[in-house]
């Protein structure tokens, strides 16, 4: 007999709470607990019993995954009895099979695709959900629960997303290429959140064979794309490329071979001609071979429309060809199967960040809209949203995880980000959401440094922005890094979040600045300070009080390295991206540093034998942070474009201040 429970919880804080009490995380936080007595020890298991599911990832995968977690290995049984197993029971439309006495219709109502029910009791585990991804699902808590322990608390779980996708965005192009097992491994852990969609942002970077000549010797192959398609599908997460389709093209089209298809400028397509529009149709459809999903994702935007007008064609024609161009690409991915995402900005955008606004009620209901940056920057949400839902069309909320040119993501406000987003996503019936990565300056931040801001988005876009950040902070340290506190949380939210610290700057009146941090502006990332001669650098040499801003880095800096110095002796997990965040938060630490240094280098009492030493400490410190830059970065990534020069950027500081140091050691 089912022993029966108290009223679930429902009320996220108390949720949390309760589950901290219990010892028990989960990712994502879970929308209704409720405790209940005895505990169930994975020792004593008789193994896994699967009741109406034919899906060899529960077969295979699960007792794989709780191996990992707990270092039990169970097999899976006949279905013969409930009692001292894990009972995986497919409840299809609803109905309870035969026999299956642990399950009411009651716990399964209302779940949805991907929701789930739980039970863990002296008796055993069982799982009911309406689907076998539900029940995947499930077993991703299942073995959370069992991480490094096989005794669960009694629990019961009914969860379910509040966004049907809930993904994310990769940036791969302009030189930043991982090696195909970080991108992997970038799955897998995302697949902790119960993310589901896995987007590689690819301008030339993949290798077309009926265009050889288009991707630099790092692109990603075919049967690259093909391996981290099917790893990731074992997930339940489809991996899919988003391509710039129209503007935003110049890798490409100003290539000679192909400066046929473009506007003058080479960075936008002509899609006035059929010859452009069939080069495009190729490009998608031998990616779509790679990456035989159900979407892809193009960007519409970013175009030379005065390369268009100039030339005799109207804002009115230019729409109108826009619809015609993404109408084609929708019908040559129908013939697969697949769906066209679109991606713009604002609906009343014109110009060159036009898109489809001004005919979006005759776009066909199976094409969705990816709504950039709506939610936030560009503020439009409140017209956009409710307008796609009413007209009956998909669309995603895309918010970013702040990376783009950054020594390490903003995290703070990509969390802020993250939650504006999903709850006016979620207010307005949007279909997902996906976080977005982008690396137009290269990337410097390495692919670990992005894994707390997109699991944070996973969680936020699953609970429906509704999480207690105490919880989400111990439970990344419990489930990734294998340690019982929120230390790496606190040490990455310090070191992120110095991107935030105000800039002051005396302007070429003699005022002084206080720009605002904008996402798109360099202004408050700190990435291109960290770089510049402090000599030379003109925001560096605009910067009023230098000594005091780079001491309020170091302050949080310091903290940061002494945490991940800490963590570093306690992690069970993922030690070496406990190495990437210590990296960042020592180029925090040389940047404030480098700054105070400026600072005693204006002052004409500080003695030159002091500046002499300070001097050639930031040397040595920008010194051992390349070294060490290049080791991380040929652990994760291909030797590329961006990372040569990164490395060439390092020489900015180091020459110039030892330069200077000589300087003053000589008397001048």
């Amino acid at each position: 007999m089912v022993q029966t429970h108290s009223t679930f919880e429902t009320d996220f804080v108390k949720v949390a709470k309760i589950l901290g009490n219990a010892d028990v995380w989960i990712l994502p936080q879970p929308k209704a607990v409720a405790m209940v007595s005895g505990r169930f020890d994975l020792r004593k298991c008789l193994g896994i019993r699967l009741v109406g599911c034919r899906d060899t990832r529960l077969s295979v995968d699960f007792p794989g995954l709780l191996k990992t977690s707990c270092g039990i290995k169970l097999n899976v049984i006949p279905n013969t009895r409930e009692a001292r197993c894990i009972s995986l029971v497919l409840c299809q439309k609803g109905r309870i099979p035969k026999g299956i006495t642990s399950v009411t219709t009651a716990d399964v109502k209302a779940l949805g695709e991907e929701g789930y029910y739980l039970r863990v009791d002296a008796e055993g585990i069982t799982v009911a959900a309406l689907t076998e991804t539900g029940i995947y699902y499930a077993t991703r808590t299942i073995a959370q629960m069992a991480t490094d322990r096989t005794s669960i608390p009694g629990i019961v779980i009914r969860d379910w997303p509040s966004l049907r996708y809930r993904g994310f965005q990769y940036d791969v192009s302009r030189g930043q290429m991982p090696k195909i097992e970080a991108l992997q491994r970038l799955a897998s852990i995302t697949a902790e959140a119960k993310m589901n969609m896995y987007e590689l942002y690819i301008e030339d970077q993949f290798k077309w064979t009926r265009y050889p000549d288009i991707a630099p010797p790092e692109a990603i192959t075919a049967q690259d794309a093909r391996k981290l398609f099917d790893m990731a599908d074992r997930y339940h997460m489809e991996v899919h490329p988003m391509m710039q389709t129209f503007g935003h093209f110049y890798i490409i089209g100003l290539k000679p071979p192909y400066r046929k298809f473009m506007v003058p400028d080479g960075g936008t397509v002509d899609i006035r001609k059929p010859e452009s529009v069939a080069f495009v149709l190729d490009l998608i459809n031998e990616i779509c071979d790679a990456f035989p999903g159900k979407f892809i994702t193009v960007d519409i935007t970013e175009i030379n429309d005065t390369a268009f007008k100039e030339s005799g064609t109207t804002q009115h024609e230019l729409t109108e060809l826009t619809l015609k161009y993404a109408t084609k690409m929708r019908d040559e991915l129908a013939k697969r199967g697949m769906r066209l995402i679109v991606a713009q900005g604002p609906l009343a955008d014109e110009g060159t960040l036009a898109g489809l606004g001004s005919v979006v009620e005759r776009l066909p209901k199976d094409m969705l809209i990816a709504s950039y940056y709506t939610a936030d920057f560009y503020g439009s949400w409140e017209k956009d949203f409710p307008r796609l839902h009413k007209l009956g069309l998909d669309f995603f909320a895309q918010p970013w995880i702040d990376s783009h040119g950054h020594i390490m993501p903003y995290v703070g406000h990509a969390k802020q980000f993250s939650d504006v987003t999903v709850s006016r996503a979620v207010q307005c019936g949007a279909t997902g959401s996906v976080t977005t990565d982008w690396g137009d300056d290269g990337h410097y931040h390495l692919p670990g440094m992005t894994w707390y801001p997109i699991l944070y988005h996973g969680v936020c876009a699953w609970a429906g922005a509704k999480l207690d950040i105490a919880y989400f902070n111990k439970t990344i340290g419990k489930l990734i890094f294998g340690i019982k506190d929120d230390t790496v949380a606190r040490a990455i939210n310090l070191a992120g979040n110095i991107n935030g610290k105000k800039l002051r700057l005396r302007n070429a009146a003699g005022e002084i600045d206080e720009p605002a941090y904008v996402g798109n502006s360099r202004f408050g990332r700190f990435y291109y300070e960290f770089f510049g001669d402090p000599f030379t650098d003109p925001t560096i040499l605009a910067l009023v009080e230098p000594g005091n801003l780079g001491r309020a880095i170091l302050a949080s800096a310091e903290q940061a390295v002494t945490l991940l110095e800490k963590a570093q002796t306690k992690v069970k997990r993922n030690k070496d991206v406990i190495e990437q965040l210590l990296f960042a938060a020592k180029n925090y630490e040389a940047m404030g540093r480098k700054f105070v240094m400026r600072e005693h280098v204006l002052n004409k009492l500080v003695p030159k034998a002091q500046l002499v030493d300070e001097l050639l400490a930031v040397v040595t410190a920008y010194e051992e942070l390349k070294t060490e830059f290049s080791r991380l970065w040929l652990n994760d990534c291909k030797d590329a474009g961006s990372f040569r020069g990164y490395l060439n950027r390092y020489g900015n500081t180091i020459n110039s201040c030892r330069a200077k140091a000589k300087e003053f050691s000589d008397g001048s």
